[in-house]
């Protein structure tokens, strides 16, 4: 991370993992609940019947001021068709659950710091 024009390292305090490899703590960090249904009505009286098959949490993650090789380590975890990614959840504390990447953009902010750019690097993990 660079921080008035320093680079000052990662923090590790939250948790996050891909495949058991600690990762940085994110600057931005965002989750919700979906439940899945395979169907869902409602009868006369109103009363909804409905079939949760599952539970998932999609996440996103979002890192500013990072090293070139920070986003290529990152990006390296995720290339699988799937991975276990382990992030603290607020309902349950520590969660690990096994997932796959969505879209995972990155930009270039500073092109040099110390002969390697800067970047900002944001992805998306979708739990199976």
């Amino acid at each position: 991370m660079v921080q008035n024009g320093q680079y000052i390292g990662y923090r590790y305090d939250m948790g996050f993992k891909i495949n058991g490899t600690r990762i940085p703590d994110p600057k931005k960090f965002s989750g919700k609940v979906s439940d899945l249904d395979t169907m869902g009505k409602r009868d006369a009286n109103g009363l909804l019947h409905r079939c949760r098959v599952a539970t998932k949490h999609p996440l996103k993650l979002e890192y500013e001021n990072i090293t070139w090789s920070m986003i290529q380590t990152i990006c390296g975890l995720m290339t699988g068709a799937s991975f276990s990614f382990t992030y603290p959840d607020p309902a349950e504390g520590t969660k690990t659950i096994t997932a796959y990447v969505g879209d995972r953009d990155w930009d270039v902010v500073q092109a040099v710091f110390n002969k390697e750019p800067i970047g900002i690097l944001k992805f998306s993990v979708i739990e199976y």
